[in-house]
């Protein structure tokens, strides 16, 4: 491999694990039933309460369980109970575990796995399985776990022939780095099984109680039940008989584990029940360990994304009861004989907010009026008291609103992020289409399978395996994506904006001639050093690589039936298009479907991870030169776009050529608002930025600004653009 090649795909797998080539088990084993008088729980677990750490990879392996169960042995679907994350709680498990024992048939089997955390009772008599809202507390970890002794228990009271548990917990009390699970957990070693079994139960652990129970090699999910399952699709098959006993499958794992896994001792135990039972049926062929090992527990990649921060619910204050609080509508005799209506300018002040609240006003502006209306009232009134209420309850609801939104935010950055590392591994020809099947599920199954919480689906439907989205979520994607296409011909879009339709000269590689660049959501540093630069969040957006052309705003001139400004007679189709206003380089790219970049986003493409004074470091004379037309180049006139070395996102010329036109038009630097700033639409200057082929090397900065004032606005022959928009 040539160091080029060896360059482009370390970048490209930034972030991505190998591992041994494990087989998926996501899709069924050809089974022929046998479970028809079954009945099953299958508890993973992933994502625990706070600072309790999280089992990567227990909600896939529950989820090949269930398939297994439902698919392959052929377990009535309404009588396995599949509960992941947020449903694995106690009173959960314990109504699953009750329901399955009550539906198990005689001569059937009863099935209970569990994936996440354990941890061993006070005593160290028993085993806890830890519930998902198990928090960073001792006592609360005790009351929200399930005994194996109360499981046993339970279970014992249905019909069954036989209960298999297979428990992919460790009960030592540690992480896999020694520490309490949760602060002040003494860990214990367990002094017994938890309880006498009786006949026909096999309890299944994944390791003795002293030990750690912890991820396959390479696979990022745990080790035993996944190794479990397999040995009952016929891995564990030890004499080809087409059987698997539980001597069998406890031997497998105790095998494979041993033979793969070499940073920990983890023996999976067998208590209870007759070895020589017959629990699986299968002939499938399991990995070959040999080949494993020598790889060193390496081969496959692994696509892993990132933890999601939780989104809070904000409920907003409910309309019912104003009226009553307020005491008004019923009438009564005063001392005089006369009625009493009450406070009727009261009445007309609370009825004016109550209409207020009704309308489409921010919940701050509802909590202020409701304010206001408590500080007119006298003190001790009931008024006082509702309105002082009722501002304290949208006060509670904004900044609940304001917190959900901030984690849809920090989820909409994680996703972009992580989307940004799936689709450089999707490109690569070295990597397998059952890999990119297989991390492209991974991604849906993250991120959501509706185009509102997951932009990309249109992105990833070429590379989803089948089953990864209902026929119905798969069509509203197709959809989706072929009206958006149609919308992009309508505009004549895509032979227009094609850059590999013009005639551009230089050095620029292909691939980096996209029309397009992204730039994933998050945080940037903006501004000026010399005087104040500020955190600002953007949601991701695209901008194009290069400076719009002349070549190509001749077409939308054409079709847009406008004068095609005129051009300096050394600019060629490939230059830069100039002399274009700010109102003309906007109708362009509202053409295209964009906009012209706000100046945030001019910025942010510019700054490319940097707060220096440059994308390649500070006020460094010499390399500015290797990336910008800029002061060094006695040549007034601009160059051929792509010509010098793009920043470090693929993006060209921002520095020098010409000055680009941004969509703003405050002349002050626009840092009040830190999340998506849009920046100022009041004033008659325009804002441009970036420098252009005459400027000297601090014009043609990052932070650099360039002010037109009003009346100059046609445009001049140092003046471009190029567009963005957000992304799809």
């Amino acid at each position: 491999m040539d160091m080029v090649l060896a360059g482009v795909l370390a970048a490209a797998l930034a972030g991505v694990s190998w591992g041994a080539q494990w087989p998926d088990l996501s899709s069924p084993s050809a089974g022929a039933g046998g479970g028809e008088k079954d009945a099953a729980v299958v508890v993973g677990v992933e994502r625990y309460g706070e600072d309790v750490a999280p089992v990567p990879g227990a909600r896939q392996n529950a989820q090949d369980w269930y398939s297994y169960l439902t698919k392959s042995l052929r377990v009535p679907v309404e009588r396995v109970e599949l509960l992941r994350d947020k449903k694995g709680v106690l009173e959960k498990m314990r109504k699953a575990a009750a329901k399955a024992a009550s539906e198990a048939e005689p001569g059937g089997t009863l099935w209970f796995v569990f994936i996440g955390h354990g941890v061993p009772a006070k005593d160290g008599s028993d085993g806890l399985l830890v519930g998902a809202d198990a928090q960073q507390d001792v006592d609360l970890l005790y009351s929200r776990s399930l005994s194996q002794r109360e499981l046993l228990e339970t279970l014992a009271k249905g019909r069954q022939a036989r209960t298999v548990l297979v428990l992919d917990a460790c009960f030592s009390g540690r992480t896999p780095e020694g520490k309490p699970l949760v602060k002040g957990l003494q860990p214990l070693v367990l002094s017994a099984p938890p309880a006498a079994l009786g006949p026909g139960v096999f309890l299944f652990t994944a390791a003795r109680s002293d030990q750690f129970a912890g991820a396959l090699p390479g696979a990022g999910r745990p080790a035993f039940s996944y190794l479990a399952l397999g040995g009952l699709r016929g891995w564990a098959d030890e004499d080809k008989d087409g059987k698997v006993t539980a001597a069998e499958l406890a031997g497998y794992s105790r095998k494979a584990l041993s033979a793969v896994v070499k940073d920990r001792t983890q023996e999976p135990e067998l208590i209870g029940g007759a070895p020589s039972e017959v629990l699986g049926r299968g002939s499938e062929a399991g990995p070959d360990l040999a080949d494993l090992v020598l790889q060193g527990g390496g081969g496959a990649m692994e696509f892993k994304v990132s933890a999601l921060p939780e989104v809070p619910k904000a409920v907003a204050p409910s309309a019912e009861g104003l009226a009553a609080a307020a005491g008004g509508g019923s009438g009564s005799k005063d001392a005089a004989g006369g009625i009493d209506f009450g406070d009727v300018d009261a009445l007309e002040k609370y009825d004016a907010v109550a209409r207020f609240e009704k309308g489409d006003a921010s919940p701050e502006e509802k909590a202020r009026r409701w304010q206001a209306f408590a500080g007119e009232a006298p003190p001790s009134s009931k008024y006082a008291r509702l309105g002082a209420t009722r501002a304290g309850e949208w006060e509670r609801y904004a900044g609940a609103l304001k917190a959900a939104e901030e984690a849809k935010a920090r989820r909409a950055e994680t996703r972009d992020r992580d989307w940004d590392k799936l689709r450089r591994l999707l490109a690569l020809s070295v990597v397998s289409p059952a890999e990119k099947q297989r991390f492209a599920k991974v991604f849906v199954e993250a991120y959501g399978r509706k185009l509102e919480d997951n932009p990309w689906l249109g992105e990833l439907l070429a590379h989803l395996p089948p089953g990864a989205l209902s026929p119905a979520e798969r069509g509203a994607v197709a959809k989706a994506k072929a009206e958006e296409l149609k919308a992009l011909a309508r505009a004549e879009d895509h032979a227009f904006l094609a850059f590999k339709d013009l005639p551009i000269a230089g050095k620029a590689p292909p691939q980096a001639r996209s029309r397009e660049v992204l730039v994933p959501s998050g945080e940037f540093l903006m501004g000026d050093r010399a005087d104040k630069m500020r955190k600002v969040y953007l949601d991701a957006y695209t901008i194009d690589a290069f400076e719009v052309t002349v070549a190509q705003f001749r077409r939308f001139s054409k079709a847009a039936r406008r004068p095609m400004p005129k051009q300096p007679d050394y600019a060629k189709d490939d230059h830069p298009v100039v002399s274009v206003s700010w109102d003309e380089a906007q109708a362009f790219c509202r053409w295209k479907g964009g906009g012209l970049p706000t100046e945030a986003q001019w910025e942010k493409a510019a700054r490319a991870g940097t707060d220096t004074d440059h994308s390649f470091g500070d006020n460094d004379k010499g390399q500015l030169q290797d990336y910008a037309w800029c002061e060094y180049f006695k040549e007034n006139e601009t160059h051929p776009v792509g010509l010098k070395k793009p920043n470090p996102l693929g993006i060209y010329d921002l520095y020098g050529n010409v000055w680009e036109w941004v969509h703003v038009r405050s002349e002050e630097y626009d840092l009040a608002a830190l999340r998506n700033p849009k920046g100022s639409s009041q004033g008659e200057g325009r804002v441009s930025r970036g420098g252009a082929w005459g400027s000297n090397a601090w014009a043609c900065s990052s932070a650099a600004r360039g002010v037109t004032p009003g009346g100059a606005l046609d445009g001049a022959v140092d003046k471009g653009f190029r567009c963005a928009r957000p992304a799809r």
